[in-house]
């Protein structure tokens, strides 16, 4: 089987409780059986991102195999964690052909109605007003509005829950709909320099999400700019890391570039980057 999060892209009222499908049938894509739609109780929150937990990890998770997450990635960002998140599920809930509510539990999560004390950044959601001329602030490099948390997983062999994703601002600051240095003018929430994006990472030790008081505390011991080949990120702004995916067996992690692989003048594809991973 395979299972599936999404989302709506624009959910403005936050009140979308539908999360998850599952595909019965993983080597018949076509004409598989699909079910749902299941509802994850962490919504937004949480369904994203998911794996399997390693087995010497799973008892410091209640005995639970998999996990799931999410962060702010893109609009509404009110029904997001303000950080990367890390929730655990029961893929026996995903039974029942006809959907319905899906447990899961929460080890690490940043709401955004918790305010600025309970999001990994203060100034998480923080970028200048419309209309307001850059250069900005330069905006947290822990965690900002052009943050983005797209692929979390238990680095192997080691206490490590590795996040990947991107960032920007943090070197000309973040405006709302800002005109760019070059004299674009943005739709939403950009930097003022159209180049100060940045693939990125966070590192958490797992001790420190497992003996916190609450789910808000967690705060990565590492997290920095990921300088990956410069021959696969010709453009910072838009070579971004948009995914991935951890082969456990093979020992790989498949990283997924958001248009990397465009060989034509409309073309968008992603481009997909195998590292190979400790194998002990």
């Amino acid at each position: 089987e395979l299972i599936v999060n999404s989302e709506d892209w624009y959910d403005a009222a936050a009140d979308n409780h539908d999360t998850t499908l599952v595909v019965r049938d993983s080597s018949n894509l076509f004409d598989s059986t699909i079910d749902g739609y299941f509802e994850m109780s962490g919504r937004a929150n949480a369904a994203g991102y998911m794996g399997k937990i390693p087995a010497s990890l799973q008892q410091a998770f209640g005995g639970a195999e998999y996990y799931t997450g999410w962060s702010s990635v893109y609009s509404i960002t009110s029904r997001y964690s303000q950080g990367p998140s890390l929730w655990t599920f029961r893929p026996q809930d995903l039974a029942d052909s006809t959907g319905g509510p899906v447990t899961s539990k929460s080890y690490m999560n940043f709401p955004y109605s918790g305010g600025p004390s309970q999001w990994l950044s203060p100034t998480a959601t923080y970028y200048a007003a419309q209309g307001i001329d850059g250069p900005f602030a330069p905006a947290d490099p822990i965690w900002n509005a052009l943050s983005k948390g797209m692929y979390g997983f238990f680095a192997p062999h080691t206490n490590t829950f590795m996040v990947i994703g991107s960032t920007g601002g943090l070197r000309s600051g973040i405006g709302y709909k800002a005109v760019q240095s070059n004299g674009n003018v943005c739709g939403g929430p950009c930097p003022f320099e159209p180049d100060d994006y940045y693939n990125y990472y966070w590192l958490f030790d797992v001790d420190d999400i497992q003996n916190t008081s609450n789910t808000w505390a967690p705060r990565p011991y590492e997290y920095g700019e990921w300088k990956l080949p410069v021959e696969f990120v010709t453009n910072p702004s838009s070579h971004l890391i948009i995914g991935g995916t951890v082969d456990d067996d093979g020992g790989l992690l498949y990283v997924a570039l958001s248009n990397a692989a465009q060989v034509g003048n409309y073309d968008r594809p992603p481009l997909i980057l195998t590292f190979e991973l400790p194998t002990r």
